[in-house]
C-alpha cells in the first residue's frame, strides 16, 4: 500500500501541457493569417488609391470624371474705416449708433490713393458722418435695413468724387450697434 500512494501523487502533465501548445500554435497561425489578409489589402486596395495610381476600374474612371478645376478667388482690396459714433435722427430721442466698417475699393489704385493723401480718409469719413446723422434711427434700426443703407453709404461715397476715377464697391459693418 505505501507503493501505491507514492504512485498516485504523481499525475502525468501531458494532457495540460498539450492544451497549451496547441493554443500557441493556434494564434500564431491565426496572427500570421490576419498578417497577410493585411498585407494584401494596403498594398493592392489603399497604396494605389493613395498614390494615384489607377487600376482602369469604373470607379477610377468616374472619380477622374468628378474632379473639377480649381476657381480662382482674386482677393477683394478692403480699406477699414475707423470706428465713430453718430446721432442718427430721431425727433423724439438721443440715439447713438457706434458704426465701425469696412470698403471694398474697386482697384489696388484706389486704395493707394486713399493711403497716401491724409485729407482723403478724413474727408470719407465725413462723408459716411454725413449719411448717417441724415439717416432715420427707424431706416437702420433692424437687420434687413442695414443693405439699403450699405448702398446709401455707397452711393453717397462714389458720389462724393474723393476717389477720382475709383469707386467703392461695398460696404461691410464690423460693428453696428444702435441704442
Amino acid at each position: 500500500m505505501a507503493e501505491e500512494e507514492e504512485d498516485s501523487p504523481e499525475e502525468p502533465e501531458g494532457p495540460k501541457g498539450a492544451w497549451l501548445k496547441q493554443f500557441v500554435i493556434l494564434a500564431v497561425l491565426v496572427l500570421a493569417g490576419q498578417s497577410i489578409v493585411a498585407y494584401f489589402l494596403v498594398t493592392e486596395q489603399i497604396v494605389p488609391g493613395y498614390f494615384g495610381q489607377d487600376d482602369g476600374s469604373e470607379e477610377a474612371i468616374e472619380a477622374k470624371a468628378m474632379k473639377r478645376e480649381a476657381v480662382v478667388v482674386e482677393a477683394p482690396i478692403l480699406y477699414s474705416v475707423d470706428e465713430m459714433i453718430v446721432n442718427p435722427q430721431d425727433y423724439h430721442i438721443l440715439r447713438y449708433l457706434n458704426v465701425k466698417m469696412t470698403l471694398e475699393l474697386d482697384a489696388q489704385e484706389t486704395l493707394d490713393l486713399v493711403k497716401s493723401d491724409p485729407v482723403i480718409p478724413a474727408k470719407l469719413l465725413e462723408v459716411i458722418r454725413m449719411t448717417m446723422n441724415m439717416t432715420s434711427f427707424f431706416e437702420m434700426d433692424e437687420a434687413r435695413e442695414r443693405g439699403p443703407l450699405r448702398q446709401k453709404v455707397v452711393s453717397e461715397l462714389n458720389a462724393s468724387g474723393l476717389l477720382n476715377d475709383g469707386s467703392v464697391d461695398q460696404v461691410y459693418f464690423e460693428r453696428f450697434v444702435a441704442q
